[in-house]
């Protein structure tokens, strides 16, 4: 399973960045439709870097751009934006 490698992205009409707190309605799916997630953002796939788009919370469970955003509260920290060292150049 491949890691995702942005710091912040667009999706479900969001601008989210790593470190952002985030609930989640599941919009799709037999089991999980209707269902929630929530936590702070600890990964993020970007099409751009990574063929797609994905975010992932700190308990394991991932949302896509298909699904519904009900809460979001931006990092007071920032500086998670910028790559560490084994992501820059």
């Amino acid at each position: 399973m491949s890691e995702g490698t942005a710091i912040e992205i667009e999706i479900c009409g969001k601008v989210v960045c790593l470190g952002d707190y985030v609930k989640v309605r599941y919009t799709t799916g037999t089991w999980s439709k209707g269902g929630t997630i929530e936590g702070k953002i600890t990964e993020l796939w970007s099409i751009e870097k990574d063929n797609h788009l994905q975010g992932r919370v700190e308990n394991g469970w991932c949302f896509h751009d298909h699904d519904e955003i009900l809460l979001h509260n931006k990092a007071f920290n920032h500086d998670l934006r910028k790559p560490s060292a084994s992501q820059a150049g």
